[in-house]
């Protein structure tokens, strides 16, 4: 039996305008430099809980810096701090249009399968580069 297309429609137009959004916000309302972040113009004074308890730095430390200077395009220093910044800005922007694309063309169940999968190599692969940076961090 042939299977029929069927549209996303309207969540995932919802989803991927939130998505969006909240970068755009986030953008507008925050700013960062190599050692500091500043929210709605004042200085966040946090550290990190595992670099204190232990004395080594965590997989995601300097994750938020680098996402806010990946935001204001900034990428040479957010990938100095930590490379999972910048591919997870990416990886919000490309699910934010593949979600645009599915709410607006027909798919079947076979394509919606193909983008589960695209999902979880995704996710695996920003393990990878958290690790991996992680890792060169902890060897430096």
């Amino acid at each position: 039996m042939a299977e029929t297309g069927k549209k996303l429609g309207f969540p995932a137009k919802v989803v991927a305008v939130g998505l969006l959004a909240q970068l755009i916000i986030l953008r507008m309302v925050s700013w960062a430099d190599s050692e500091q972040v500043w929210l709605f113009g004042r200085q966040l004074h946090w550290g990190c809980w595992f670099k204190q308890h232990f004395g080594i730095p965590c997989p995601t430390c300097g994750m938020t810096r680098s996402v806010i200077l990946t935001l204001h395009g900034h990428l040479d220093q957010a990938l100095s701090l930590n490379a999972g910044g910048p591919f997870l800005i990416s990886g919000l922007v490309i699910i934010s249009l593949v979600l645009f694309y599915r709410a607006s063309v027909a798919h079947n169940q076979r394509s919606s399968r193909r983008l589960a999968v695209c999902a979880i190599m995704y996710g695996w692969l920003y393990a990878v580069v958290i690790m991996g940076q992680w890792t060169l961090k902890l060897r430096g």
